[in-house]
């Protein structure tokens, strides 16, 4: 499965260090998210919403309100899993490429820090201020056995989706802002999640 967001066959570049200047919030900021995870292994996708919690830049707190409890918070290297009825689980953040990825992506959107992201990214951005798309494919060689590459869209300085690609068949799609609060009818596809992110509308 890949990822497949043309934002238009005119789309021009960017300068990816201005976009993410243009993005830049301070710290703490909360933005809620809804969260479509698709493998291979899963007849439907896997659905969560709840709110990501940008405390520094090496500190995110991921909450999952909905079809279950579940806080993650990303401090430093380090990793702390607490789920209602499960027992804590923590690890070290080199262990979770995904989570790494989430953390300086949204970091991303919200530091205006774009050196601290060619770091650990190649970045590309297509568009225009009103409508555009910016690329992130991992320079290390083993994180990007597990995250092929992040796009992020939005429009003037608002994100409106987060898409990760995790290998051939599995793709994770973030829905942000007022996204999350639309009611999908029928089958739900990274296709369709892909013009709802693109065109600002759902097809219900």
């Amino acid at each position: 499965m890949c990822l497949l967001l043309p934002i238009s066959s005119q789309a021009s570049d960017l300068d990816p260090a201005a976009l993410i200047e243009r993005l830049k919030k301070p710290a703490p900021a909360s933005i809620a998210f809804k969260e479509f995870r698709f493998s291979a292994l899963l007849e439907q996708p896997l659905v969560v919403s709840g709110e990501l919690n940008y405390l520094a830049a090496d500190h995110l707190q991921r909450f999952v309100k909905e079809p279950y409890r579940e806080k993650t918070i990303i401090r430093g290297e380090s990793v702390r899993v607490e789920r209602d009825g499960e027992k804590l689980r923590t690890f070290a953040l080199k262990r979770a490429p995904e989570l790494r990825g989430l953390l300086t992506a949204f970091g991303a959107l919200l530091t205006g820090n774009s050196e601290a992201v060619r770091k650990q990214f190649e970045i590309t951005a297509t568009g225009e201020a009103a409508r555009w798309e910016l690329k992130l494919i991992p320079l290390d060689a083993r994180s990007k056995e597990r995250i092929q590459e992040i796009t992020i869209t939005g429009a003037g300085d608002t994100p409106s989706c987060l898409f990760m690609g995790s290998g051939v068949n599995t793709q994770s799609v973030m829905l942000f802002g007022e996204h999350p609060n639309l009611i999908f009818n029928g089958e739900v596809s990274p296709e369709r999640l892909s013009t709802i992110c693109n065109e600002g509308s759902a097809a219900q």
